[in-house]
């Protein structure tokens, strides 16, 4: 799971060459990793299903990696409810309220303090009440996407 504020970045991370699709929710991105989505941006893409459908779709695949890029399906009942049967890591991207704001305004937005403040609780929560059943790693996000690309790929070579 590839978790952080709205506008951080996520989607940028995730941005690769589709290879191929799997049920309609599943796009390829390398021999071992595909993302959730109909669209390379992530799980935001996939708005239009029924979640138990798309979390019955992911229990079912038998791929080796699977990034599920956004807020929608990173909770902690889906943290739970996906480590019964599989390997879940958490990355979060962390990111300061100044970086982000710079990030949202170069999209031509504004950032809403008080949004920002109620992911960061829920991202912290997230965290601290899935360290026992989530691998997690706080990924520096506060530097240019190259840099955080790299790492993150490592990241993605570790797990």
């Amino acid at each position: 799971m590839l978790v952080g504020n709205y506008g951080v970045g996520k989607s940028s991370l995730i941005n690769n060459k589709i290879l191929d699709t799997m049920d309609e929710v599943l796009l390829q991105i390398s021999k071992r990793w595909w993302v959730l989505g109909t669209k390379i941006n992530g799980a935001d893409s996939i708005s239009k299903f029924n979640k138990q459908d798309v979390m019955r779709k992911i229990e079912k695949a038998r791929v080796e990696g699977i990034i599920i890029a956004g807020n929608y399906y990173c909770s902690q009942a889906d943290v739970k409810r996906l480590s019964k049967n599989n390997e879940v890591s958490i990355v979060y991207l962390n990111t300061t309220f100044t970086n982000n704001a710079k990030r949202i305004a170069l999209r031509g937005g504004i950032i809403n303090p008080t949004t920002y403040n109620q992911k960061l609780k829920a991202h912290i929560s997230l965290m601290r009440n899935s360290k026992h059943i989530a691998n997690i790693k706080i990924l520096d996000n506060n530097r240019g996407l190259k840099v955080v690309k790299k790492d993150f790929d490592t990241i993605l070579n570790q797990i």
